[in-house]
């Protein structure tokens, strides 16, 4: 549950950073079309608001077209490569939010590892220090000479 709400904190940091960043250009845009500043900026609020409640029902509505598209291509796929049952939508969307628990951005094995302090420690070290941890985790290889 935390890790659906930091998805959804990145989202509204995205979508706010993105508003902010076409702010001007976009009150410029009504301002030629409403003279009034505060009519213009309650226009652009109600443009912002109408913006991220679309973003809202569009995240809802791929996750039911991907329930669709999983269904579809299990019952026409698996039944006849290894004879396994057909699913229904329900346990398509099942099997999508077994996948993000796993692999996917719910904080999954594969995301621990691309965000751990490893990863991001590695592009810091120096060419001596990969050199040195190269040497200690391969000792039997023989080291490069670039």
């Amino acid at each position: 549950m935390l890790d659906m709400t930091a998805d959804r904190f990145e989202q509204d940091q995205r979508l706010s950073s993105t508003f902010e960043k076409e702010r001007r250009r976009l009150l410029a845009f009504i301002r030629r079309r409403i003279p009034d500043e505060i009519d213009a900026e309650d226009l652009l609020q109600d443009v912002f608001c109408e913006l991220v409640e679309a973003y809202r029902l569009f995240g809802i509505a791929w996750v039911g077209i991907m329930g669709l598209v999983t269904v579809s291509l299990w019952n026409a796929l698996m039944p006849a490569i290894l004879g396994l049952p057909r699913i229904s939508f329900w346990q398509a969307l099942g099997l999508l939010l077994l996948s993000r628990i796993l692999f996917g951005r719910f904080g999954g094995f594969w995301t621990r590892i691309r965000k751990s302090h490893f990863v991001r420690g590695w592009h810091d070290l120096t060419p001596e220090e990969r050199q040195r941890f190269r040497q200690v985790m391969h000792p039997q290889r023989p080291q490069d000479l670039s």
